[in-house]
């Protein structure tokens, strides 16, 4: 679920680079981000209360198969032919006759923002700083008590 976590935000900010036009784009990502805050909280009401009715220990997996084909069914209605691939590679058309074809942006574009290095580094320290913590939650996990079984 981590690793789709996090594959999630980028592929989603993919599309909208695909599917809108530059000036467009920073509005569409505002809206995409208060869709997702939007969806995180109905999908907290609605795991509570499967876990709720059904039991807390197998509920919130028993979403994740559904939400991920909601996911899949979601990006599969995009028609292909509303994706412009080469607005998503950062191919402009050039101005005049005489001037080169456009190539496109490699992964250098990357590393050329100052601002945008730190926040990988910072991103990247945050997440190492917190691996260690889940095999320690997964322990307090395994050993908490379960609703109508005793322990011996």
């Amino acid at each position: 679920m981590a690793v789709a976590g996090d594959v999630f935000g980028p592929a989603v900010a993919a599309l909208t680079l695909d599917l809108y036009a530059r000036k467009q784009v920073a509005r569409r990502m505002g809206r995409n981000s208060a869709f997702d805050h939007a969806g995180n909280v109905a999908i907290a009401l609605l795991a509570g209360a499967v876990g709720y009715t059904l039991s807390q220990e197998r509920a919130v997996f028993l979403l994740v198969p559904v939400f991920a084909a909601l996911t899949v069914v979601a990006v599969l209605s995009i028609p292909a032919e509303a994706i412009d691939y080469d607005r998503a590679r950062d191919l402009w058309p050039a101005v005049d006759a005489a001037s080169s074809a456009p190539s496109a942006a490699g992964y250098s574009v990357l590393v050329r923002s100052r601002p945008q290095v730190v926040l990988g580094l910072c991103a990247m320290l945050f997440h190492f700083a917190n691996a260690p913590l889940l095999p320690l939650v997964g322990q307090k996990l395994a050993a908490a008590p379960t609703p109508g079984r005793r322990r011996r």
